[in-house]
């Protein structure tokens, strides 16, 4: 379980970004039956050739060995960085074919989904944002959603 009673004196100590991901997104994900230890569930660090060149993705989860979502992780307190990779991520995304994309620092969670507009243009919209400082009890909610997420992915891939 995620331990929510030291976010405020990890948002307080300014968590790098390695540290953010290992004490408090790894919790979570692995909460909602995440397997970050098993190559066929997650695989950090997954590269992406675009128009901004290479992209590493921090997290890829994964739906039998398929990706299936994106999480870019930023240091804990750092949210407003998320959108120094909007475009590149979301371009990495549908290139990769990949219908979800998390961005996170530990509190702040932004969930993306994938939309078909007219003419075929990819557009990601925001499906829902949480801080957890302010809300700890919504960890429960997070998890359930990324089960849900999970669920549609295991049926998509059949």
């Amino acid at each position: 379980m995620i331990n929510l009673q030291n976010l405020s004196t990890f948002y307080i100590q300014g968590l790098r970004e390695a540290p953010t991901i290992t004490k408090l997104i790894v919790p979570l994900l692995r909460e909602a039956g995440i397997n970050n230890d098993d190559i066929n569930s997650t695989e950090e660090e997954f590269n992406v050739q675009t128009s901004f060149g290479a992209v590493a993705i921090d997290i890829c989860i994964k739906i039998k060995g398929r990706p299936w979502i994106f999480l870019q992780a930023k240091p804990i307190g750092k949210a407003y960085l998320f959108r120094v990779d909007y475009k590149k991520t979301f371009e990495a995304a549908f290139k990769q074919r990949i219908p979800y994309v998390i961005f996170t620092d530990g509190n702040s969670w932004e969930f993306y989904k994938k939309t078909l507009q007219s003419g075929l243009d990819p557009q990601y919209n925001l499906l829902w944002r949480i801080d957890l400082v302010h809300k700890p009890q919504k960890t429960l909610e997070i998890t359930h959603f990324l089960q849900g997420l999970l669920a549609e992915g295991e049926i998509a891939n059949g």
